[in-house]
């Protein structure tokens, strides 16, 4: 919102929040979605390209890429999430098999989250077990997100074993924001990849990341 970013921007700054959220997703292969959805997550995208200035201007970082709109609740399928984190990191299918580390280090056109200038993206989800209707929610009791079962969808499709094979594959390391804070170089990234264990356990073990090549 006009007159809301410049003020989120400075209360950021002024607390020591140093990364947020930039919600610029490419939008072009959604056809499940209805049109009234579609426009409004273009108004998002719309809004977070306006923004992106003001927050360059108070030192505000955020990730290259942005993932999670167009995948959400049960709009998320592995399909659906691994050509959309493909777009996001610019790695066509054929070249997911022979990519290691080339995906994290394309150059950045954001503020960089590392001196090596690796390439970020933020997957947007919210796993979960639904609430019951006597607890859960957010202060008042729980509201229809907190009961809803597209939470348990979302979090069966994250740990699905083939979802893991693909970020490996893909040289995709799944981090936190604190590790972009703390801001790892890329001899250390290459080394998680190359030293995650084989045998994926998406709880144990979130860095181990090959997929269907093919998308429904």
């Amino acid at each position: 919102m006009k007159g809301m970013r410049e003020v989120f921007a400075q209360a950021l700054s002024r607390y020591g929040v140093t990364h947020t959220r930039l919600p610029v997703e490419d939008l072009s292969f959604c056809s499940w979605m209805e049109d009234s959805t579609l426009k409004l997550y273009e108004n998002v995208v719309q809004d977070a390209l306006e923004a992106r200035g003001i927050f360059q201007k108070h030192g505000l970082r955020f990730t290259d890429g942005f993932v999670g709109m167009k995948t959400m609740g049960s709009d998320l399928t592995l399909p659906r999430l691994q050509k959309s984190i493909e777009c996001a990191f610019n790695i066509s299918p054929l070249r997911c098999k022979s990519a290691k580390t080339s995906s994290l280090t394309q150059e950045s056109n954001a503020p960089t989250t590392s001196q090596e200038n690796l390439f970020t993206v933020e997957l947007m989800v919210h796993p979960g077990y639904p609430s019951s209707t006597d607890g859960g929610g957010c202060g008042h009791g729980p509201d229809d997100f907190s009961k809803s079962m597209d939470r348990k969808h979302e979090m069966d499709v994250l740990m699905d074993r083939s979802l893991c094979k693909f970020f490996r594959n893909s040289g995709i390391i799944l981090g936190s924001f604190c590790d972009l804070i703390q801001q790892p170089s890329l001899q250390e990234c290459a080394e998680k990849v190359h030293s995650s264990c084989l045998k994926c356990d998406p709880l144990s073990d979130p860095t181990v990341i090959n997929g269907p090549d093919k998308y429904n």
